[in-house]
């Protein structure tokens, strides 16, 4: 726990197991509550959701590969649906008032940058229990 900054007003979590799991872990290390917002969950890929790569015909990763922000050939959420997504939660929780941890997926995180105007959102790379911390001043 020692990465994290001191103290939280809140706890937010994608309601995925993977990071519930941990959320009420730190919401006992930190004595808050757990709130599942389903604005942190990674994307939803539809029909290929839980797919291997190789069962996912060429002609549908080509037609994603052409426009990966705007494509869904998945039936699922474009990328950009997903940002916006994300843009959301971020408007709200810089609305909150007090420091919020947030625990999420790396598509979530890069997301968060892409809607910051980051360089290179999805690039980004997070180590196992890396953070990345935002001001309420940089959501726009």
């Amino acid at each position: 726990m020692n990465a994290l900054p001191g103290s939280f007003a809140r706890i937010d979590s994608s309601p995925l197991i993977r990071c519930t799991a941990l959320a009420e872990r730190l919401a006992v290390y930190f004595d808050l509550p757990v709130h599942a917002d389903p604005r942190l969950m990674e994307i939803d890929f539809g029909n290929w959701e839980m797919l291997p790569w190789d069962a996912i015909s060429r002609s549908e990763i080509d037609a994603w590969a052409q426009d990966v922000e705007g494509a869904r050939p998945h039936g699922g959420e474009s990328v950009a649906q997903m940002i916006e997504r994300v843009r959301a939660y971020l408007r709200d929780a810089a609305d909150f008032g007090g420091d919020i941890l947030a625990v999420t997926h790396l598509g979530v995180v890069r997301c968060v940058a892409a809607a910051l105007g980051r360089p290179n959102p999805f690039e980004m790379e997070l180590g196992f229990g890396q953070s990345l911390t935002i001001e309420p001043k940089e959501v726009v």
